[in-house]
């Protein structure tokens, strides 16, 4: 193997590894936030990531136009999608000249990547890796800069975390683009400023984890592959170069593990300790904040609201005695028809009754918390609470 060969396997592995991160984040992405458009933000952002990591392998490799333009168009719309996610985490809107910077510069960058002009190849690389940085870090200050009194605690904390994935991406984003130019690195890492960002994505919203506990876990990650690394080389009589090439390789490795690992702890953090500790913050008033609490304590983040306006076809006066009787129903064979109508019209599972007069329901679809408690013993604790938010406005 040349050593050309040993640098393009091990940024291929890289890349691979960071796009395997990003497929784990993205199935998991719905137990991330409660918001139903944050979540949707999130899932474009990481199926671009995922794209753009596994398709720019054979952009590398030269296996044809369609790697490379994919892989062009891709890494234009990047800063985008982060300024999306962005806006969508702060619950706020950007600087026109942040979303003007980011909305042309992707257009433009994605239409001269489209054309591939072998002559303009150099200034085509060097003005996506300006457009990156610059529109990275003016993210990053919008970020940074935002009004943390208007935000939930744990809204901050995942900003934080966020924020500090970013500033691990800007230094090692630039090595991607360095790999044919004035410097000859071993390995491209965007990768790994990748794995890093779904390590500290899927972690984001675990209040039990700190952030110092994240940034000490990854600089003992990255020693210990670093570690390694030196006694690997040592026992193959590796070259410098090729030491930095099975560090990278060792590193995006672990790291591929440990998002791995944070996913499925994430999925068995046990749902009625999650509700309850959401029981016990539970406040606000009014229907918007029963919903919201609903999506966080029972974990059905896609959960939706319906009225009395909204069920012209049913018996109004019918439904609202069923729900008086029973305020959490479940779906099952011996369920009323017409609720079993209502369920079966918005592809839910379980209906909550946040008020009978007038009739409000929170309609869910497989909540995680029944998952837990078959008894829907915990479903039915999480009703009182959202009931009482809702009609709280009116008793005050």
């Amino acid at each position: 193997m040349t050593p050309g060969d040993a640098a393009f396997v091990a940024d291929a592995w890289v890349s691979l590894c960071a796009a395997l991160a990003a497929w784990v984040v993205l199935l998991k992405s719905g137990s991330l936030t409660q918001s139903t458009g944050l979540a949707s933000r999130l899932r474009f952002c990481l199926r671009l990531v995922l794209i753009f990591m596994a398709v720019r392998i054979g952009h590398w490799g030269g296996w044809g136009w369609l790697f490379s333009a994919v892989t062009n168009a891709a890494a234009a719309l990047l800063p985008l999608s982060a300024l999306l996610l962005a806006e969508g985490m702060l619950r706020r809107h950007a600087s026109s000249g942040l979303k003007k910077l980011c909305a042309w510069g992707s257009i433009g960058l994605v239409i001269w990547g489209l054309l591939q002009i072998p002559g303009l190849e150099p200034f085509r690389i060097g003005a996506m890796l300006a457009f990156q940085l610059v529109s990275l870090s003016w993210i990053a200050i919008f970020a940074m800069r935002r009004d943390r009194a208007r935000l939930a605690d744990e809204e901050n904390q995942s900003i934080d975390r966020m924020t500090l994935a970013f500033a691990l991406i800007l230094p090692f984003l630039a090595t991607d683009y360095l790999r044919d130019g004035p410097i000859d690195l071993p390995v491209r890492m965007g990768g790994l400023a990748v794995l890093a960002v779904c390590w500290i994505a899927i972690g984001a919203n675990r209040s039990g984890l700190s952030t110092f506990d994240m940034v000490r876990n990854f600089l003992v990650l990255v020693a210990t592959c670093a570690i390694l690394a030196w006694v690997i080389s040592n026992f193959a009589v590796f070259d410098p170069r090729a030491a930095v090439q099975a560090f990278a390789v060792l590193v995006a490795t672990v790291m591929l593990l440990a998002v791995w690992q944070a996913a499925l702890a994430l999925s068995m953090e046990d749902p009625k300790l999650i509700a309850l500790r959401h029981i016990a913050d539970a406040s606000g008033d009014g229907e918007d904040a029963a919903l919201a609490f609903v999506k966080r304590a029972a974990g059905a983040p896609d959960s939706v609201l319906v009225d009395e306006g909204d069920l012209n076809e049913v018996n109004i006066a019918a439904m609202r005695n069923l729900f008086e009787k029973q305020p959490a129903i479940a779906e099952g064979p011996e369920m009323d028809e017409q609720i079993s109508w209502l369920l079966s019209r918005y592809g839910a599972s379980h209906a909550l009754a946040l008020s009978t007069n007038p009739l409000r329901l929170a309609l869910l679809d497989g909540p995680a918390i029944v998952r837990a408690d078959h008894t829907n013993t915990g479903l039915r604790a999480i009703q009182r609470v959202a009931s009482d938010l809702a009609t709280r406005a009116k008793h005050d």
